[in-house]
């Protein structure tokens, strides 16, 4: 087998492991990602300015829509570690055939999704929110559904480029697509330049376009970049249903994963709108705020996740330990950081995004909670995107259905709905929630860990 450094330029040796390796990896994932976040927090304060009314409406679709999206989003992510390990290996003709093997995955499913999402929208009104809310939100999410399609054609051709260790190029896209929303928003929702003032509509349909504009983007890059057009234009296109087995058992976890994870918070959002449309409000926007420093760490798990198969394939333990270290250490010191951030300018972040004094003084008190769970938020997003990495996908999945549906919700239930605490109250229970979950999957990531090397 050749070392690393021959292959190709994208591996680093073992002794190149390190902070500056991993962050190289994650940066260009956090910024791409932390573009749609912003975005949202654009879309937020957008809406909170034309009217609160289209704010929780678009929080209430957006809270329904964003778990959906992301166990189909989770679908595609089994393939990063696949193509990681096999270009370790030089298997080039099996890459190829896991990328088309896949994609019959993504798109049967994206497909059985539309059509039964769309028909289950006509029902939005058992959630039990206030009837403006209700129909506000199943306006946006019916338009904001069919932007799954460029969705998932952009994750299957992002997931298969961060295989190889390119986590650049779908960065500069994402961030490019994101200004476009921002500024599609300004048009759309308030009428400007001519077009018609269409509010939570014309956010939904910003979203729509600068979605598809991204995936177009993305699609083109990747066949017109030799490296990658060498192994996916090519007759044999290696279909066999073994592959789309293997794709299934690694990614079907890490969807349903992500569904509980970010189900959990989606639906306890549906709490919140039991208490009131401005503590709903002052949740979307500071859960908006905490949301930020996520997906900056997030993109730590994600280096993690393309380093640990890397290394797998290489057989190379020692490497393996470096990386799940110092990745550790990154997430820590950051998230850490951002707590105090947190807790220190919630006064000034809430009246930075909001006008209406009382929703201000809720988002500064919920800022303090963000502050709380930062490390252990941190600690648990490195820890499953290591865990990817060895494909150990079945625990953290059961972890997240224990630690969410069975401890979270119902405790933010009873906080939230049968205390005076309210809404300070479902997050009090996210705090336990995160704090249990960093701690069983540090135990997991000990025994996975044990068992690889001896093996």
């Amino acid at each position: 087998m050749k070392p690393p450094s021959q292959l190709g330029g994208f591996f680093m040796s073992e002794e190149t492991v390190s902070y500056k390796s991993i962050l190289k990896l994650a940066l260009p994932v956090s910024l791409g990602q932390l573009g749609h976040v912003l975005t949202n927090v654009a879309d937020n304060v957008m809406l909170g300015k034309y009217d609160p009314q289209h704010l929780a409406g678009a929080t209430f679709g957006f809270s329904v829509f964003i778990p959906l999206m992301l166990f189909c989003m989770g679908l595609t992510m089994g393939l990063t570690p696949i193509v990681s390990e096999l270009w370790s290996q030089k298997k080039t003709a099996a890459i190829r055939g896991y990328f088309y093997s896949s994609g019959i995955l993504y798109y049967t499913v994206l497909t059985l999704f539309i059509i039964s999402l769309y028909q289950a929208s006509s029902y939005f009104h058992l959630f039990d929110q206030t009837p403006s809310v209700t129909a506000l939100g199943t306006s946006y999410f019916r338009i904001v559904l069919f932007s799954l399609i460029p969705v998932i054609v952009f994750q299957h051709f992002r997931q298969f480029i961060e295989g190889f260790g390119d986590t650049q190029s779908s960065m500069y896209v994402s961030i490019g697509g994101n200004l476009l929303n921002v500024l599609l928003n300004y048009i759309f929702i308030f009428g400007n330049f001519g077009a018609p003032e269409m509010g939570i509509q014309g956010a939904a349909y910003a979203t729509l376009i600068s979605r598809i504009v991204m995936c177009i983007a993305l699609v083109i890059y990747v066949l017109l970049r030799k490296k990658y057009a060498l192994i996916l234009l090519n007759r044999k296109l290696g279909l066999h249903w073994l592959k789309i087995k293997k794709n299934f058992e690694v990614s079907f976890p890490i969807a349903i994963q992500l569904l509980m994870e970010v189900g959990a918070f989606a639906f306890m959002a549906i709490i919140v709108g039991w208490i009131g449309e401005d503590e709903l409000a002052a949740h979307q926007i500071a859960i908006s705020l905490a949301s930020v420093s996520y997906i900056i760490v997030s993109g730590i798990g994600t280096a993690g996740t393309i380093l640990i198969s890397r290394y797998k394939g290489l057989k190379d333990n020692e490497a393996i330990s470096k990386v799940i270290k110092s990745s550790l250490v990154i997430a820590i010191v950051f998230m850490g950081a951002c707590g105090l951030s947190y807790v220190v300018g919630r006064n000034w972040l809430a009246s930075l995004l909001l006008d209406k004094q009382s929703i201000i003084t809720q988002v500064s008190r919920l800022l303090i909670l963000a502050g709380l769970f930062q490390l252990s938020d941190g600690i648990q997003a490195t820890l499953i995107g290591l865990l990817r990495g060895f494909k150990d996908v079945l625990i953290p999945t059961l972890i997240a259905i224990v630690v969410y549906w069975v401890i979270t919700l119902p405790l933010g239930y009873y906080l939230g709905i049968h205390t005076s605490m309210g809404v300070e109250g479902c997050w009090t229970a996210f705090v336990v929630g995160l704090t249990l979950s960093s701690i069983f999957l540090s135990f997991r990531i000990i025994k996975v860990r044990k068992r690889y090397a001896t093996n």
